[in-house]
């Protein structure tokens, strides 16, 4: 049988939690990174910000536009709240995934503003449990 590779696009890979989600990724057999993006730090490769990365990860970090077009699964290392307009984005594309808030996903449930965020599993994947919010779970 053949694997399938999921093209994944990082968003926020600058911060510390997308950079070690890069870490983990770059070791994942059914992984190619299509797309890391920062906008602080766009135009830059992730080895000039994390050196343990040179000639393992050189890419070029580019903006959340481009990642989310060439992801076909999208994790977003966001700070909280700051995914919504990306699964937005996602959605529309129909053939994207969001993944959103790394560093929640240790919860079950978390109330806020915006809505609840809830524990997904998503077994053709990863054994590890995401946060994503019900709105766009129907989709995924």
């Amino acid at each position: 049988m053949e694997k399938k590779i999921f093209e994944v696009s990082v968003i926020g890979a600058s911060g510390y939690a997308g950079a070690e989600l890069v870490r983990i990724l770059l070791s994942h057999p059914n992984v190619h990174l299509a797309a890391l993006s920062s906008v602080s730090y766009t135009g830059q490769s992730i080895a000039d910000l994390y050196p343990s990365y040179r000639e393992i990860c050189e890419k070029t970090l580019v903006s959340e536009e481009e990642a989310v077009e060439k992801g076909d699964v999208v994790f977003a290392s966001l700070p909280h709240g700051l995914s919504q307009e990306i699964a937005l984005r996602c959605s529309e594309k129909g053939s994207c995934l969001l993944i959103s808030e790394l560093i929640s996903a240790s919860k079950t449930e978390k109330h806020t503003l915006s809505g609840t965020a809830r524990t997904i599993f998503i077994p053709s994947f990863t054994k590890n449990p995401f946060t994503d919010f019900p709105k766009y779970t129907e989709r995924i």
